[in-house]
Formats: C-alpha cells, sequence, structure tokens
C-alpha cells in the first residue's frame, strides 16, 4: 500500500495546532511551541511577520525551493507574538504509518522484533511507507540507532530523559516523535509481529472515520508463559524453537511455536482484554491526551494497557475492530507481568482502583473483524474449538 509522499500542506498542519490553553499536565502532546515545531523539521522562524492569513504568501528570493508564511500564534497561549515561518516545499517522503516500540533491557528481544516489523517482512509496504520508533526506557546498555538500522532500516532510536519503572512517559515521548496519520503502540518491545500485520492495520484505518484497531496477543511456546516458565521454558529453549522454524523465511511461521496469551484467551472471535498492538489515527491520540493515563506508575505500567483499551471499547462513537490472520508474539525476557514467578495482579489492581475508583473489568462489545487467514493462523481456530469443546 502506498500513500503520496507529498507533506500534508502547511495550512492542514497548523490547523492541528492546539487552539485552547495548554494545561500542565505531562499528557499535553504540545507542551510548549518549541515541542510542537521540532515536529515539523522543514519549518523554520526566520523573523516577524505581520498575518495569520495562509494566501499571503511570496517566494524567499534567496532560497526559490522555499515559501515564506506568516501567521499569528496567540500570545496568551505561548508568550509569543508575531513570528513568521518558513516552509520547506522539497517533496519528502511522509510515512503514513508510525510505530512506536517501548524497550527496556530487550538486548535480545529486540533486534528480532525491529527484523519482523521490517520492510523486508512485513508484506505490501516500503521503507518509505512507514517508521519505526523505539524509545529506550533506561535499559542498563542504551540502544544506538547504528546498531538497530541493520534489523530496520526505517528505525530512529530515542532515549527517554528521565526514564521510570512504568512504560507510559516513554509512550507519549514516542507519540509527540511520530509522523504518521496511523500511530501504532506496542507497550512491550519484545513482541513480534507477523507479516501482515502493518498493512492490515492500514487497510482497516479506512473502514470508520474513528478507528480503534487491535489484534490478539501470542506467546512464543506451547502454554502461555506464566506457566511454562515455572516449567522450564527459558530464552534458551526459545531461541531453540525460533531457529527450528526459521521465522525469517516466513513470520507467519510463529504460529506453530506459539499459543494464545492470557488476555486473548477466547479466540479470534472475542474482543480481548487488552492489545499489544494498538493502531489509532494521529487526531484520536490528540484528542486523548496520549491515551495512557501517566498515573499507571508500577512496573510495566500495571493496567494501563487493560484501560485504555477498555475506555477505547466503551466509546461507541468509534469503529472497534480487531484483525484477524494477525497477531504479535511475546518473546521471554523476564517482564513484570508475563514472565512474574509470582503475580503482579493485586499490586496493579490496588492501583486500578485508586486511579479509577472501581475494580477493573474486562471490556465487553462486539468488534469488526477484519482480515483473512492462512494455514498458520488458521491452526489456531481448530485449536481453540477442540479446547473450548472438552471444557
Amino acid at each position: 500500500m502506498r500513500r503520496s509522499s507529498r507533506r500534508p500542506s502547511l495550512a492542514r498542519q497548523l490547523s492541528s495546532f492546539p487552539q485552547f490553553p495548554p494545561t500542565q499536565s505531562s499528557l499535553d502532546w504540545q507542551r510548549s511551541e518549541q515541542a510542537y515545531f521540532n515536529r515539523l523539521p522543514h519549518i523554520a522562524a526566520t523573523g516577524t511577520g505581520h498575518t495569520r492569513d495562509l494566501s499571503n504568501r511570496k517566494s524567499c528570493p534567496d532560497k526559490p525551493s522555499q515559501l515564506c508564511v506568516a501567521f499569528h500564534l496567540h500570545p496568551q497561549l505561548y508568550n509569543m507574538s508575531i513570528i513568521q515561518y518558513v516552509y520547506n516545499m522539497v517533496d519528502e517522503p511522509m510515512p503514513a504509518l508510525s510505530i512506536i516500540l517501548i524497550a527496556h533491557n530487550m538486548e535480545r528481544e529486540l533486534p528480532r522484533t525491529l527484523k519482523s516489523f521490517s520492510p523486508a517482512m512485513q508484506q505490501g509496504l516500503s521503507v518509505d511507507d512507514y517508521e519505526l520508533i523505539v524509545v529506550d526506557n533506561g535499559s542498563r546498555r542504551p540502544f544506538r540507532q547504528q546498531e538497530l538500522e541493520p534489523f530496520a532500516p526505517n528505525v530512529r532510536v530515542l532515549d527517554a530523559p528521565d526514564p521510570t519503572p512504568s512504560p507510559v512517559a516513554a509512550i507519549h515521548q514516542g507519540l509527540v516523535a511520530a509522523n504518521g496519520e496511523l500511530i501504532g503502540v506496542c507497550i512491550d518491545g519484545a513482541r513480534m509481529a507477523s507479516p501482515g500485520l502493518l498493512v492490515n492495520a492500514l487497510a482497516a484505518s479506512q473502514l470508520h472515520p474513528k478507528p480503534v484497531i487491535g489484534t490478539l496477543a501470542f506467546h512464543l511456546g506451547f502454554k502461555v508463559q506464566m506457566e511454562s516458565v515455572p516449567e522450564g521454558y527459558s530464552q534458551e529453549v526459545e531461541d531453540t524453537l525460533l531457529a527450528r522454524c526459521d521465522w525469517e523465511k516466513d513470520g507467519y511461521r510463529l504460529f506453530q511455536i506459539s499459543s494464545f496469551a492470557g488476555s486473548s484467551a477466547e479466540g479470534w472471535f472475542k474482543l480481548p482484554a487488552e492489545t499489544n498492538a494498538l493502531f489509532l489515527k494521529r487526531s484520536h491520540w490528540r484528542d486523548l491526551n496520549g491515551g495512557y493515563d501517566i498515573r499507571f506508575r508500577t512496573p510495566g505500567g500495571g493496567l494501563a494497557n487493560l484501560d485504555l483499551w477498555h475506555r477505547l471499547a466503551e466509546d461507541a462513537t468509534s469503529g472497534l475492530i480487531m484483525l484477524l490472520g494477525e497477531a504479535t508474539f511475546h518473546q521471554v525476557h523476564g517482564g513484570v507481568a508475563t514472565n512474574a514467578l509470582e503475580s503482579p495482579w493485586a499490586e496493579f489492581s490496588r492501583e486500578y482502583r485508586a486511579i479509577r475508583g472501581v475494580e477493573y473489568k474486562r471490556p465487553v462489545r462486539r468488534p469488526l473483524l477484519y482480515g483473512a487467514f492462512n494455514a498458520e493462523s488458521a491452526s489456531h481456530i481448530e485449536f481453540f474449538s477442540s479446547s473450548a469443546s472438552s471444557r
């Protein structure tokens, strides 16, 4: 799938500038004018102007490839008066999609994740169609872009300035940096992707003006890792499984060595408790002030991911869409929730009650199902059917 490579018009970009006093909350996407214009590197300050009328344009004599545009920023919002900016008219690619991956001490797992999300493995997309943004949330050995580019040439690496045990602040940092019209968030960078995940998410985003797109989660191994790890499942066992299935030749082979995650245990045709690849349009993320609630501070974010998915599912104005035949696959890495020997659910639930004032409940809504099965993903329909009939 290809999108036009021309950048949106300056008028369109300016129309998305917040017209309300920014809050002091770290949820605010545009905390300052600098944060906003850092996202538009092709705009540079050149002096003072006199009007916000975008029809009042003239060519810059010293830079014929650019266009001078004057506009007015509300002085009550940012203590700025009249500023003139230059809009670079060079035709540069604008990605249709941004993917945000949060990583913490994933030296083994992240390269595989990036490989699975790379243009070499994602079907129907080129390197210019999307960007991958890794936010390193305080790893002992921080990732560097040059060491990750061999796995995915369209990757960009950001370092969280103030890492916290919760990934929520890092997610917001990634959202601010994202350029795509559709933005997908993977709260756990240890989750690999099936080959049609991104192209199908882009296609599904055209089905509703306000799409909320998710997919099921799988665990590598033949049991959920909360059960398999105490029984001896390890990184070494997982490495052997991955090598034997030769997933780099066909990413759908990951279905052969995986099982439904607990949140997706009811199979393909029921709404899961959460999605580990969540896609919303840029405007929706902005309306949600970044979506993820920064009050979730427990390690791993606690129930932050489930909380956002629940709130999105309850929004009747949205189009809730689940992708069929595509999924994410969790690598074992000592994660707080999936690989803990003792369940952290009690701690997570206490934090949820303190924030929301109620007990967490799984969302109930019938989603639109979009996509198709192949031989590998369809095998889990049979597995689920036989498991359900034996209950």
